[in-house]
């Protein structure tokens, strides 16, 4: 389902104003930018599962469109979900600023 700040503000019986100041403090992130990032790990492993399709890993993961994970994992990664399992089954895996042989 869709996760908001106000739902985990309101979890932690804060406001959402207050919520979001003490994550970021805490985990240097807010906690959209949080969220988006445990969902585009997630993405990556499902891609690399290889047994779903794009618009199936979209919904599975929050997205409600493939064309919005798309933007979404190219904006994260500079590059597109299909391109990024198709480096990775050449030999390659992504680092920070480039890629790297695999072992």
């Amino acid at each position: 389902g869709k996760i908001t700040v106000q739902d985990l503000a309101e979890i932690a019986c804060m406001s959402q104003t207050h919520f979001t100041r003490v994550f970021k403090k805490e985990l240097g992130k807010t906690p959209m930018e949080y969220l988006n990032r445990i969902r585009m790990e997630r993405v990556k492993k499902l891609l690399l599962a290889g047994d779903k399709s794009i618009t199936e890993i979209a919904l599975e993961c929050g997205f409600g469109s493939a064309a919005y994970l798309s933007a979404s994992f190219r904006k994260t990664y500079r590059t597109s979900p299909s391109d990024y399992l198709k480096t990775f089954k050449k030999g390659l895996i992504p680092k920070k600023n480039g890629w790297i042989l695999k072992d």
